[in-house]
């Protein structure tokens, strides 16, 4: 449902309305953290998470225009409330059962459901003929490996080991890496809004690594 939303939400309001969006995601989570995970709400959390927000907002290109749209951002909201729910109910299993058991079952409900919404879709040809294209099959088997697999399995790792809200906030320095990369591989031009949300996530990423401030006895 993710996926779809998210898919949804860019053909309506553009990549960087959606990207904005989905990024409310660790406001989110930091909120159903507090309330059913039981984690601790610092103010140092809150300055990284609005770092984060900011940042993610300016290398999106939202400073430069903000396509409204109701559909639109209804789409992106559900992208960001099933982000948070994933990482909520990833949270809870991890105490139990490892990374690669979570992804499993993941992928696997995942790509059932996937076949149903295609089938539904009318795109089952599509399917056949990324099965029987070589080109194709390679490029969907990479994309599947490197950009789903592990991607997840990365972060999946990282919410068994930090809380669900720190790992979140990571999380928004993805439209930073994409600029990144956009610049370095294709030659995409950066204005000073890109680097200045570069320079507030990059902030928010030094200062979630801070240990917490020692309580004083007395």
């Amino acid at each position: 449902m993710f996926g779809l939303f998210y898919t949804y939400s860019i053909q309506r309001v553009g990549m960087g309305t959606a990207a904005v969006l989905i990024y409310l995601m660790p406001s989110l989570v930091m909120l159903f953290s507090v309330v059913f995970l039981h984690e601790k709400f610092t103010p140092g959390k809150g300055l990284c998470l609005v770092l984060s927000l900011l940042g993610c907002a300016l290398v999106s290109g939202v400073a430069g225009g903000v396509t409204l749209d109701a559909g639109g951002v209804a789409y992106g909201l559900g992208a960001a409330l099933c982000y948070t729910l994933q990482n909520i109910l990833l949270a809870t299993k991890l105490k139990k059962y490892s990374p690669m058991t979570n992804l499993f079952y993941m992928f696997l409900f995942s790509a059932a459901a996937s076949l149903v919404f295609t089938a539904a879709a009318g795109e089952l040809p599509g399917v056949a003929y990324i099965l029987t294209t070589p080109g194709a099959l390679a490029a969907n088997l990479g994309l599947g490996l490197v950009c789903s697999l592990a991607a997840q399995w990365l972060y999946t790792a990282a919410l068994k080991t930090i809380p669900a809200s720190r790992a979140s906030i990571a999380a928004t320095f993805e439209p930073v890496a994409a600029a990144l990369f956009g610049l370095v591989l294709f030659g995409q031009k950066m204005d000073g809004f890109g680097v200045a949300g570069i320079v507030c996530e990059i902030a928010a990423l030094v200062l979630l690594q801070l240990p917490a401030p020692a309580k004083r006895k007395g």
